[in-house]
């Protein structure tokens, strides 16, 4: 039976328009082993059957490819994400239920996902079923043979396409092989809510912290990450190599020192895509000023001051072998990475609740602006507010009421640093919003996290530094060489700041 022909007052508003919710994998697992358990009890087939979900809702759910026999039946129900559908959607979801033994079995078979690293909801070698779909399929089965029935049952849960709708999911990543997750928590799909993908990070981050790590590097988004890979030299962020080699968002100790230019070097630093290699800052051309960036650092910190003014971090490919002659041998993990995309207060919620001692965030300026008004979701249905901010930031600084009207002009938060660039403003107002940045992290953070930030943005066609946390340089210089004896709580309420203005 159709979903929303059984319960159509379950839709939400989303963007002006009205969505209809769906159900999880969970509910099918459990509605398709409640019809199972009831056919082999009655010696019937069945073509509808009732679940009741964690939310207490109850569905009425069609029953497909029923089939019984001596000892065992079974049967599917097709997964239906509403209108927020994601890989699953539409997969048959079997169960087999048959006479075992005593007690109440449930495993995973063609399909269904194993349990490859500890972390997750599930010991690892155990079919990737968490423990809520696990407790409604029980129930679910006691519902059906009877609350007194002493007889054991064996119950197994298989989607005959499992294998490769995996591959296009986070599954890979987290450790679990051959097969589907079986999920839910209320049993519900809500629809764009992001709820898998917070929950994925949520995995993430738990098996990391079950790892023994202590350090986390956050990067918000693809473009975050490619900045820590390629610019602050934070290596092994490729996900192919490290998938294969089963060790997946875990940096061994010893990875490649990278030394970053001082303002003297005229080479061209940053990133270069098809898009701006026609705009990138020529060889020698060393006017272009990176911002907000701070003239004193840690001396202790193992690489340059990346805050100094006019600096540039070099690309990878651009290093020469000096520079990339220190290789310590690899040792122990010393930091894990997660990609946040848009839910940066849940990233530090979830390291926070995990132990982590120190958390890196690396994002772009175009992200990270929101912070300084207090939202840790930055998606753009959330809401905007960055030019406002760069506004205000800019009238704290002193801007006059024709950058002002530029800024308001501006269709990118690049386009506006320009805009600040030009009128000699970018040091002073990224430091007035830096310091709006370190507050709200300051508010969200527990006195047992150290939290350190970068922030970067697209200036005269390359990625650069533009501001960050006074101390967020001497946390990276410790992971690349662990030369500092670092206190996870110390005091990083001040924002780096300095340097002088240029023009582009």
């Amino acid at each position: 039976m159709n979903y929303s022909a059984t319960i159509p007052a379950m839709r939400r508003l989303v963007g002006g328009k009205l969505l209809r919710c769906g159900y999880t994998t969970g509910v099918c697992a459990a509605g398709a082993a409640k019809a199972a358990a009831l056919m082999l009890v009655r010696g019937e087939l069945l073509d509808e059957v009732t679940i009741e979900t964690p939310a207490g809702l109850p569905l009425q759910l069609g029953v497909v490819d029923p089939r019984l026999d001596e000892g065992w039946a079974s049967c599917a129900v097709r997964k239906d994400g509403g209108d927020d559908p994601d890989a699953t959607n539409g997969a048959l979801i079997y169960a087999r239920v048959e006479r075992a033994g005593f007690g109440l079995v449930i495993d995973g078979g063609e399909g269904i996902g194993r349990v490859g690293k500890p972390g997750l909801d599930q010991p690892v070698g155990a079919a990737a079923i968490n423990s809520v779909p696990r407790r409604m399929i029980a129930d679910a089965v006691r519902a059906a043979v009877g609350r007194e029935d002493r007889d054991g049952w064996r119950v197994v849960i298989s989607c005959p396409t499992g294998g490769s709708i995996a591959a296009k999911t986070f599954n890979p990543r987290l450790g679990i092989t051959g097969g589907i997750s079986i999920l839910g928590t209320t049993g519900i799909v809500e629809p764009m809510s992001n709820t898998a993908i917070i929950e994925t990070m949520a995995r993430e981050i738990s098996i990391l912290a079950a790892s023994g790590v202590k350090d986390l590097l956050v990067v918000i988004g693809n473009y975050g990450e490619t900045f820590a890979r390629e610019q602050l030299g934070l290596d092994n962020l490729g996900l192919d190599e490290s998938v294969a080699s089963g060790t997946d968002r875990l940096v061994p100790g010893g990875a490649q020192r990278v030394d970053l230019l001082g303002s003297g070097e005229k080479q061209a630093g940053g990133l270069l895509t098809d898009d701006n290699a026609a705009n990138a800052r020529p060889e020698g051309d060393a006017t272009r000023e990176t911002g907000n960036l701070p003239a004193s650092f840690p001396q202790k910190c193992p690489i340059s001051n990346p805050f100094q003014s006019g600096t540039h971090w070099e690309s990878r490919e651009k290093r020469n072998s000096a520079q990339m002659s220190e290789v310590q041998p690899p040792g122990e993990a010393r930091y894990g990475v997660v990609k946040s995309s848009n839910f940066i207060g849940d990233a530090i919620s979830q390291a926070a609740e995990h132990g982590f001692e120190r958390v890196l965030v690396v994002g772009h300026l175009g992200k990270l602006v929101k912070v300084g008004i207090g939202m840790l979701n930055t998606h753009s249905s959330v809401g905007d507010g960055r030019m406002e901010t760069l506004i205000a930031c800019a009238l704290q600084a002193g801007a006059n009421v024709e950058v002002l009207r530029r800024l308001q002009e501006s269709v990118s938060t690049d386009a506006a640093l320009l805009v600040l660039l030009q009128a000699e403003l970018l040091t002073a107002t990224t430091r007035v919003l830096g310091r709006r940045i370190q507050a709200t992290f300051d508010q969200r953070t527990p006195d047992t996290l150290r939290l350190e930030w970068i922030s970067f943005a697209k200036l005269g066609g390359s990625f650069s530094a533009v501001v960050g946390s006074a101390r967020s340089g001497e946390l990276v210089g410790y992971w690349h060489d662990g030369l500092s004896a670092l206190d996870s709580t110390a005091s990083t309420r001040s924002v780096a700041g300095g340097g002088k203005e240029g023009h582009s």
